[in-house]
């Protein structure tokens, strides 16, 4: 799951797409998206207009541009390292980044992004991200989402995460464990989690690794250089056909 957003290209504005399949005039466009106005809006009518719009120009399914941006944590990470750098310099991105799927961000609002997204790429530093790693491999096993509290699995009666302040498990909504540092213990399948003063059992399933520990890292803009390029990208199309940046 995650954010992804789109352009409609000009073709239908400007006559050059192939005639629609029912009379155009029982054609809209709202939100980006064709709509089949009331009492022709049948089942039959709706399969052949999304069959008609798939090739009806040489921009597949009518989409001048279709990103990825990023799935929702790395969402919320980017959220929150505008917000460090501070959001007064980033209006335009504040007002128009989309909280959940859904909804439109017009082609001025686009045309000011691109220079906000140039100031974001200009700075030296965009925040600290903390997670816990495998001190064995170096590998990255959760990143803390302030947006979530930390929280990063969860199941029947117990959630756990990575804060700044340690790697957690609560259950049943009581704190069980927290620490900066802890070994896990592997026997018949079922993990136990020390770190020398306190164990715990965990409930889920083993990690991969024996040591790991909460560390922290500086980011630079390159940690969020396919977002900033997937935004790029769509709106330096919508400045070009003056059509917004549809999220989805």
């Amino acid at each position: 799951m995650g954010l992804d957003a789109f352009v409609m290209c000009r073709c239908w504005q400007d006559g050059l797409a192939t005639p629609p399949p029912i009379p155009a005039e029982w054609l809209r466009v709202e939100n980006s998206m064709f709509e089949i106005v009331d009492e022709h809006d049948t089942l039959e009518n709706s399969m052949a207009v999304d069959r008609w719009q798939y090739d009806a120009c040489p921009h597949p399914n009518m989409e001048a541009a279709e990103e990825r941006v990023a799935n929702w944590s790395a969402y919320r990470l980017f959220q929150t390292a505008l917000k460090h750098v501070g959001w007064q310099h980033f209006p335009a991105l504040k007002a128009n980044l989309p909280e959940a799927n859904g909804g439109q961000m017009p082609a001025a609002a686009a045309a000011v992004v691109l220079d906000e997204l140039a100031y974001f790429n200009a700075q030296p530093q965009v925040g600290e991200e903390t997670r816990l790693v495998n001190e064995d491999t170096a590998a990255t096993v959760m990143v803390y989402v302030p947006s979530y509290d930390g929280v990063v699995c969860q199941g029947p009666g117990y959630r756990s995460g990575v804060t700044p302040s340690g790697f957690f498990l609560q259950v049943d909504g009581q704190p069980k464990f927290r620490t900066a540092r802890f070994e896990q213990i592997v026997e018949n399948g079922r993990a136990t989690l020390t770190d020398g003063e306190r164990s715990v059992v965990w409930p889920d399933k083993p990690f991969t690794g024996q040591r790991f520990a909460v560390a922290s890292r500086t980011l630079t803009p390159a940690y969020f250089e396919p977002i900033v390029e997937s935004l790029r990208i769509l709106c330096e199309v919508s400045v070009a056909t003056g059509n917004p940046v549809a999220w989805t």
